[in-house]
């Protein structure tokens, strides 16, 4: 039986000769070893803070498909997309800034009557002491008779602050109301009684500094007072109370509305009340100089602080909820009350911001001016108190609604 021999290729050729490298092998092992040397070593990366951790990997999962291609298409690079943090805004009322005080809630209003107490006796000490007004107020002031007077008076100064306070009002409220209703006694003093100008700024300026002080202190102020507004994320219409121009006018609206009422005043009934009801003053002339030169400082105190309580808190709150559901009001499908509330209180929020604070001024002005003419005053009764009260009750009213019709949305 004939044997079969199998014959085993050999890698070497029976000649001797070498055999020829594979190119295919040869070219896939040139490729791989040129990548490795162009491949730079990856550099090791630095320690995130959690912070920025956080941000990429929030990043990664909201975009993942994205980074997925891009590693794909170009491996070796690393792709990071760290979101900014979202500016936050911190001039609210009540919430704490650096120049706040870390008090406790409940002695918040406590603090801010007896700091504005205590501001206001020191401060009358030291402009009585330095610019010699104790004369100058011993012929004109009446002391108080009874401790029921001084009762009097004393809670009408703590209802004031209560209102600032619970009515939300920060330090530059609180500074301008001072103004409107504190002024027009000052005035009173200065034009008819004689009291020189240095002692009327000083006493306004106590007033406004007792209640500034202790709202500054205990709360941070609000969006639309603060330094820059145009730099204040919370408040609306940033670029309408920024704006220098438009607080020109608007102070030059206030002013010209508080200048025409009094004007007015003087050339009607008020010379005639100044004779009759106040028997201790010692002249009126200045009810008969029907000019508007003397009265330009108080036009314009009270024109720059109905600016500042009335237009510039309104003009910032923009458009609300409440207004956007004003407007979709129905009548037909509305009842009788809901018809009513409407009609009476349908305006939008700054309207109502607006209409609230002209109320609150021409209270403040009406019935601050009363007392203190009736318990501090010699000579003056109710009745004259009360008319000459009523002129900046007024001009308040009148200069809350052209500034609320300047301002509003609806």
């Amino acid at each position: 039986m004939p044997t079969i021999r199998r014959r085993q290729r050999s890698a070497v050729p029976e000649d001797g000769s070498t055999a020829p490298p594979n190119p295919s092998r040869s070219t896939r092992a040139t490729r791989s070893a040129s990548r490795q040397q162009q491949t730079p070593p990856e550099e090791p990366r630095e320690p995130q803070s959690p912070a920025r951790r956080t941000e990429v990997v929030v990043e990664k999962e909201d975009s993942e498909d994205d980074e997925e291609d891009a590693a794909t298409k170009s491996p070796g690079r690393h792709v990071a997309i760290v979101q900014s943090p979202k500016p936050t805004n911190s001039g609210a009322p009540g919430t704490a800034l650096p120049l706040t005080l870390p008090v406790p809630p409940v002695l918040h209003f406590p603090l801010v009557a007896v700091g504005s107490l205590c501001i206001m006796s020191m401060g009358y000490s030291v402009v009585r002491e330095y610019t010699g007004s104790a004369a100058e107020y011993v012929s004109v002031t009446r002391p108080l008779a009874t401790w029921g007077e001084v009762a009097l008076l004393a809670s009408w100064r703590i209802f004031e602050l209560a209102l600032g306070w619970y009515g939300n009002f920060d330090s530059y409220d609180l500074a301008a109301l001072a103004a409107l209703s504190h002024g027009p006694t000052l005035y009173l003093l200065h034009a008819f009684y004689g009291i020189s100008l240095s002692t009327t700024i000083s006493s306004l300026f106590v007033e406004i500094l007792s209640t500034f002080v202790p709202f500054r202190l205990l709360r941070s102020v609000s969006d639309p007072h603060s330094v820059h507004p145009s730099e204040s994320l919370a408040a609306p219409n940033k670029a309408v109370i920024s704006d220098h121009l438009i607080q020109l006018l608007t102070t030059g609206l206030a002013a010209g509305i508080y200048g025409v009422t009094i004007l007015a005043a003087f050339s009607t009934y008020l010379p005639t009340c100044l004779v009759l009801y106040f028997k201790n003053i010692p002249s009126i002339e200045a009810a008969h100089v029907l000019s508007v030169a003397p009265l330009v400082p108080v036009m314009v105190l009270f024109g720059l602080a109905s600016r500042v309580y009335i237009f510039t808190p309104s003009a910032a709150q923009g458009v609300t909820e409440a207004d956007a559901k004003a407007d979709k009001f129905d009548p037909v499908q509305a009842n009788l009350k809901e018809t009513l509330r409407w009609n009476l209180w349908g305006w939008h929020t700054s309207t109502k911001v607006g209409i609230k604070r002209t109320a609150v001024a021409a209270l403040m002005s009406g019935v601050h001016t009363t007392l203190q003419l009736v318990y501090g005053i010699k000579g003056i009764e109710a009745t004259g108190a009360a008319a000459y009260a009523a002129v900046w009750v007024v001009a308040a009213v009148v200069t809350g609604f052209g500034l609320g019709a300047v301002g509003s949305e609806g």
